[in-house]
């Protein structure tokens, strides 16, 4: 039994899924007629990835690197380790960074529904996913572009998203890759990029985390993406019972 059946074996699996990537997006923005994309960078796995895809696409197809609007928001729930790792990779990869802090406006939102802004509940951790949303929803329209979702596989199967947050984007980029599968490929990117290897490093050995509030780890709160995609690959791939995947 594979223990991580959505795992690549070889680096020509993970470049085919790199190339496939490159290819879905230049294949949309041909058929919309434009060339600029917005994206939302953590310093997280998903994003870097789709960061990472996004340069390799503009390399393939000769489109200039600014053109990918790269955006962070910290919101005063980041660690320094993912806020230095999305600046890094926005300067390493030579795209049109910007950094907008949202900690104020989201303080702002919560004071004009009711919210007393400091209990960390449900309402929030999803206005600042949902706030980092429609920024990038309002730059994309104001720049011509479109968002690049990161969120993945796993978070969809799981619903492990912010409704009208980061589960909404123009065209989802990772949305056909599972977490397990998008650490190895984003590994490979070495290969690429050689020159950002210890920032690639540093993005994979960092806890998963939305960074939504304070000491908040994913697979605690989840489970194991291994345990997960394993049960997601047998019910979607080959139609296991629950029954037998237990």
């Amino acid at each position: 039994i594979d223990l991580l059946p959505f795992v690549p074996k070889n680096d020509k699996e993970c470049l085919d899924i790199i190339e496939a990537q490159a290819l879905s997006v230049y294949k949309r923005l041909k058929h919309i007629g434009i060339e600029k994309t917005v994206i939302g960078v953590s310093g997280g796995l998903d994003s870097t990835l789709a960061l990472l895809s996004l340069a390799y696409m503009c390399d393939k197809y000769q489109i200039d690197r600014k053109n990918i609007i790269a955006i962070t928001m910290p919101s005063g729930n980041n660690s320094d380790v993912t806020y230095n790792n999305a600046l890094k990779l926005m300067e390493g990869l030579n795209v049109s960074s910007r950094e907008i802090n949202i900690k104020e406006h989201v303080i702002n939102e919560l004071k004009t529904i009711g919210h007393d802004s400091v209990t960390k509940d449900i309402t929030y951790e999803n206005a600042q996913a949902r706030y980092r949303t429609f920024t990038l929803m309002n730059t994309a329209n104001m720049e011509g572009a479109i968002v690049i979702g990161t969120g993945d596989m796993s978070e969809v199967a799981l619903g492990w998203s912010t409704f009208n947050g980061d589960q909404m984007a123009m065209y989802g980029m990772n949305a056909g890759l599972p977490k397990t599968c998008i650490k190895v490929v984003t590994k490979y990117f070495e290969n690429i990029y050689p020159d950002l290897k210890d920032c690639i490093n540093s993005v994979i050995g960092t806890p998963i985390s939305p960074e939504l509030k304070g000491n908040q780890l994913t697979e605690d709160i989840i489970g194991k993406y291994e345990i997960n995609d394993f049960i997601l690959y047998h019910f979607l791939v080959n139609g296991d019972s629950g029954e037998r995947i237990v």
